[in-house]
């Protein structure tokens, strides 16, 4: 679980993230991640980060939309975190981690600044990473590569007014309410937002 930039050991970004967690210590506040697209490849090298502060329940949730890290990327940094683990392990666990992918059929629908006629995802995947085809975690086609493990939920975008997400686009998880909502309903533990995002706020971002 190589690491890098800020997250470095003696970096400015992991001493940020002691000072929080020291701070956290024997309260009732949690933290959740969140990160969409490729904020899955930052927050995949902070859970390696957060290892050296030896805190294995730091974490209480993290949800990933549309994440752009590869499925062995996935392996590495995240699927090792998720199931029962040794109590004695200082490995950052995953209680509960959440996959927000579109459609197949959405994902070929969408385009990048009207260049290229597919998602983001198929770029990079096409495109972008060394083999052609590579398979990318934010992919329906792909997620049901990974093995089921304790803590996974997958949520498969169909578009559509209802379900946990209705984003119609790459770009768009972060825009959805039904997604945020989702989200936030994780992290306050399956129950609903008192005051949820509404699809009018959200409008112009």
């Amino acid at each position: 679980m190589a690491r890098r930039g800020l997250f470095q050991p003696g970096g400015d970004g992991l001493h940020t993230i002691a000072t929080f967690a020291a701070a956290l210590a024997g309260g009732s506040k949690q933290i959740h991640l969140a990160g969409h697209s490729t904020g899955a490849v930052l927050l995949g090298h902070l859970l390696g980060a957060l290892d050296d502060l030896n805190r294995a329940d730091l974490v209480s949730s993290c949800s990933l939309m549309a994440p752009a890290c590869t499925v062995d990327f996935y392996r590495d940094h995240y699927q090792p975190r998720l199931g029962p683990q040794n109590q004695n392990s200082p490995v950052t666990r995953l209680p509960k981690l959440a996959l927000y992918c579109l459609s197949e059929e959405l994902e070929r629908d969408d385009n990048v600044a009207f260049a290229h006629r597919k998602s983001l995802l198929y770029l990079i995947s096409r495109a972008l990473e060394r083999a052609k085809d590579k398979p990318v975690l934010g992919m329906a086609r792909d997620v049901k590569k990974i093995a089921s493990k304790p803590g996974l939920d997958v949520i498969v975008s169909k578009g559509g007014t209802s379900g946990r997400s209705t984003s119609t686009s790459h770009g768009g998880f972060d825009n959805d309410a039904n997604t945020l909502n989702n989200i936030m309903r994780r992290i306050l533990g399956n129950t609903a937002p008192p005051h949820p995002f509404t699809k009018k706020e959200l409008e112009g971002f």
